[in-house]
C-alpha cells in the first residue's frame, strides 16, 4: 500500500478522491439508510482542500483504494502554550475494499503522521446514526467527547488522544 498526497493542480487524482467519496456515499444510502454523503462533494471543494489540508488517497495493486484528509491546528490547551490537534475527514473507502483492513492501516498511517508532528489529538466528526463507523472509530481507541447539528443531521465528535 503506497499513500500519496493530492495537490490542488493534480485533477486526475482529485477526480480519484472524488470518485472514492462518490461511490463510498451511494453504497452507505444504499446498504445502510444513511444520507450525509448521498449527494457527492464537489469536485472543487476537494481542490480547494487540497490547497488548504493534507488530502491523500491509498494506492493498492495499482488502484486508488481509499482517501481521506488531514488537517493540523492549533489547540488551545488552556495555559500559555497551544498544543496541535489533527483533524481527520472525508475518510472513505471504496466498497469492494471495504472490511479488508484499509481503513485500519490508513488510521496507523494518520497516527504516525501526527506523532511525527507533535500532535497531542486526533479528532473527526461522524455521523451519529452511521454506527458502523462509530464502532470502527472506537475500536481504534476514539471517544465520543460532543455532538453537533449540522444543517440535516446530527455528527458526534470523536477525538483520540496519542
Amino acid at each position: 500500500m503506497i499513500f500519496e498526497q493530492v495537490l490542488d493542480n493534480d485533477a486526475n487524482r482529485i477526480d480519484y478522491v472524488y470518485n472514492i467519496i462518490k461511490q463510498s456515499g451511494q453504497d452507505m444510502f444504499e446498504n445502510q439508510g444513511l444520507i450525509h454523503w448521498k449527494n457527492p462533494y464537489p469536485k472543487e471543494s476537494i481542490k480547494q482542500d487540497c490547497a488548504q489540508k493534507k488530502v491523500f488517497l491509498l494506492k493498492q495493486d495499482g488502484e486508488y483504494v481509499h482517501t481521506f484528509q488531514l488537517e493540523f491546528v492549533k489547540k488551545d490547551s488552556g495555559r500559555d502554550n497551544s498544543s496541535l490537534q489533527g483533524l481527520v475527514s472525508k475518510f472513505a473507502t471504496l466498497p469492494k475494499y471495504s472490511g479488508q483492513g484499509i481503513g485500519k492501516q490508513s488510521m496507523g498511517y494518520i497516527e504516525r503522521i501526527c506523532v511525527e508532528n507533535r500532535v497531542s489529538t486526533i479528532k473527526l466528526d461522524v455521523y451519529d446514526k452511521s454506527k458502523v463507523a462509530i464502532s470502527f472509530y472506537k475500536k481504534r481507541g476514539f471517544e465520543v467527547t460532543n455532538s453537533k447539528s449540522t444543517k440535516h443531521f446530527e455528527v458526534y465528535i470523536m477525538e483520540k488522544r496519542l
